[in-house]
């Protein structure tokens, strides 16, 4: 039985060192992409047109000429590239705003993360809506739904204040787990072989327990690629409406400051406000506080006072008497 349990110990910790070993990532050049960037609109005309394809599409789908994959173990490589975007715009109605790109993200096969609508105080005291809105449609409508938001605003040249668009290559990472994930599911396969023909006990019970921690690495594997998969899939896009009032510029006088001198007047203009409002709550609240807290130390003071004053006066009214003789 010695001899027994040593030899599956001996292939347990065999499996468990080839389990572990790491591989060598190749380098995989740009084959297919999630979503449209505007660096990838600048290379159209100098490479053909290809759809965006889905993570398991890409795998079935024909190399076109001239783009070339590398392969791994006879399996190409996936680019993956989880692409977001960040806009600002504004528009005449942000609730209407964002009921609209609700609707959008829903036919366009999206969905919505998250949305807020809250009121903001413009710099004359006016309250204005104002509303923020996530949502997710599929990577190759990025730029059709990009577009749907600035058709929202009257002018985008003016009305979109800021776009960002970000690209964050995860095909390394999904390489890296894929292998890992191959060898786990190996040494899974190898200790099941183990459990089945050993007739150890013991040993059986150290072989189940390795593969229960195997099986469980296998599926936070499985759901980290899952994630990246659906990530890249489904590009996030963060909108904020802002009402139209909230950005109507300056005019002192007739003249209307553009630049670097709006800005200092709007920066002098809150510094007054912020000023002004400083001495109203000096005046209305920390000053009566102040008093409130100290009246009553200073009527203590008074009697403490007077009850001196009255001791003295004491010793001074009563009269002397003569010592005894």
């Amino acid at each position: 039985m010695k001899k027994n349990f040593v030899f599956v110990l001996f292939v347990l910790l065999t499996v468990l060192l080839s389990s572990c070993s790491a591989t060598k990532n190749v380098a995989a050049p740009d084959t297919y992409t999630y979503g449209v960037s505007r660096a990838d609109e600048q290379e159209k005309s100098f490479a053909p047109q290809q759809p965006a394809l889905g993570v398991a599409d890409m795998a079935n789908s024909p190399v076109p000429e001239g783009m070339g994959v590398v392969a791994t173990n006879e399996q190409p490589i996936k680019r993956l590239v989880i692409q977001n975007a960040d806009l600002t715009i504004v528009v005449k109605d942000p609730v209407d705003g964002l009921s609209q790109v609700s609707k959008y993200a829903l036919e366009a096969g999206g969905f919505v993360v998250a949305s807020n609508v809250y009121k903001t105080q413009t710099e004359t005291g006016l309250q204005v809506p104002e509303a923020t809105i996530t949502i997710r449609v599929p990577a190759e409508k990025l730029q059709d739904a990009l577009a749907f938001i600035h058709a929202l605003t009257d002018d985008p040249a003016k009305d979109v204040l800021s776009e960002n668009i970000s690209g964050q290559d995860v095909t390394k990472e999904y390489t890296d787990l894929d292998s890992r994930l191959r060898n786990l599911e190996d040494a899974a396969e190898q200790l099941r072989g183990i459990m089945a023909n050993s007739n150890d006990t013991e040993a059986v019970l150290q072989v189940y327990r390795e593969l229960s921690s195997v099986t469980e690495q296998i599926e936070i594997i499985k759901g980290q690629m899952k994630y990246y998969e659906e990530a890249a899939a489904m590009s996030a896009i963060s909108v904020r409406l802002r009402a139209q009032e909230t950005v109507q510029p300056i005019v002192v006088a007739g003249w209307e400051p553009q630049g670097v001198a709006r800005d200092a007047v709007r920066w002098l203009i809150r510094f007054w406000q912020g000023f002004v409002n400083v001495i109203i709550v000096l005046v209305l609240a920390v000053l009566p506080a102040i008093l409130t807290i100290l009246l009553p130390f200073y009527l203590l003071f008074l009697f403490i006072r007077w009850l001196v004053r009255r001791s003295k006066k004491n010793r001074k009214a009563a009269p002397l008497t003569p010592p005894a003789a």
